[in-house]
């Protein structure tokens, strides 16, 4: 038996189409396949050379796998493996900060050099740029396996692993060809001007810009920021049947991923810098209470998050060491683990 899915919608500024398909070779063993590309709405991004919003991007995305029935239907496993493709995507990527958008660079070259009498405000004025990002393309692939299973009649496991790799290509080109017509403009005039940047030189914050430049191209191919490659989840749940714990159900969760890019140690060749993995546990207890007014009773349940009560923040982004020592690993950004936390509710049916 052959499922077979098309559909073809046409999105705002372009087109999106999917196209599934899954083939059931026996009662227990399917094989699925599935094809789409989609076309997104343009973001608030402002990029290179005229400060525009940029335009929607684009991707393309396959999977196909596996599903099996395993047992009598009491285990059920799906293995997928996937690729995405992305063109045209817009990203901060280290343009986006107060003092690191090109703004914060040419805007007080630009104000020096009028001051001086070099240019008029009008001549500045077709120099200027609101930019606040780039362009990128992100092609990423992975592999995923879910396994949901009873092994007797009150006992639920559910597991779920996944592998992602990935890499940006094509970035920012748009500001590439902009920077190369945009030197031969700068070179023309005093050099030594200061600046209302830190009071330094038009030669320093154009050599601070250069290095910009260097820093955001120079995970070219490699893995995208942000990225974990492992992650693992697994939950477990177990109702009692009978005695007099009937109607008593606990259960566990455990969610774990890999390290992530945060940083690059300088000069160059650059080496990644990754920021630890983390792991953290969930707990849940329930009881349905039968009550003779009531036909369905009241089910009550406590969920626990952060059963461990890990409140270690999550680095997120590293400054650029100078070197491999640890002391010169700065965070840049951080996020705050919520703390463990219990919910108890009540659910009632009348």
């Amino acid at each position: 038996m052959i499922d077979y899915v098309n559909s073809d919608r046409r999105a705002f500024f372009g087109t999106t189409r999917t196209l599934g398909g899954m083939f059931h070779v026996s009662k227990h063993l399917s094989l699925f396949y599935n094809n789409s590309n989609s076309f997104a709405l343009p973001t608030v991004t402002r990029v290179f050379p005229d400060s525009k919003i940029a335009d929607g991007a684009g991707s393309i995305g396959e999977d196909y796998g596996i599903a099996l029935t395993l047992l009598d239907g009491r285990v059920y496993l799906r293995a997928t493996t996937y690729t995405t493709a992305e063109d045209n995507r817009t990203a901060g990527h280290g343009f986006s900060g107060s003092t690191s958008v090109p703004a914060s660079y040419f805007g007080p070259i630009l104000d020096a050099l009028v001051a001086a009498g070099s240019l008029t405000n009008a001549q500045a004025d077709t120099h200027r740029m609101d930019v606040n990002g780039v362009i990128i393309d992100r092609t990423s692939k992975g592999h995923e396996l879910s396994i949901v299973g009873n092994p007797t009649k009150n006992w639920r496991l559910q597991a779920n692993y996944s592998y992602t790799d990935g890499h940006e290509s094509n970035i920012a080109q748009e500001l590439t060809d902009w920077n190369a017509k945009e030197k031969l403009f700068y070179a023309q005039f005093n050099q030594e001007l200061t600046t209302s940047r830190s009071g330094l030189s038009i030669a320093e914050v154009l050599r601070l810009w250069e290095q910009q430049i260097v820093d955001q191209l120079a995970f070219e191919g490699l893995d995208f920021p942000g990225n974990r490659r492992h992650k693992v989840n697994v939950f477990t749940r177990y109702t009692f049947p009978s005695g007099h714990l009937k109607g008593l159900y606990i259960g566990g969760g455990y969610r774990h991923q890999s390290k992530m890019l945060s940083g690059r140690i300088r000069p160059a060749p650059y080496i990644p810098v990754y920021s630890p993995s983390y792991w953290t546990t969930d707990a849940v207890v329930g009881y349905h209470l039968k009550i003779p007014f009531l036909k369905q009773g009241v089910g009550l349940q406590l969920n626990v998050a952060n059963v461990e009560n890990n409140k270690e923040p999550l680095i997120l982004q590293y400054f650029d060491p100078k070197n491999t020592a640890d002391d010169n690993k700065r965070v840049a950004r951080s996020t705050i683990r919520t703390p463990r936390t219990w919910r108890l509710s009540a659910n009632i049916e009348l």
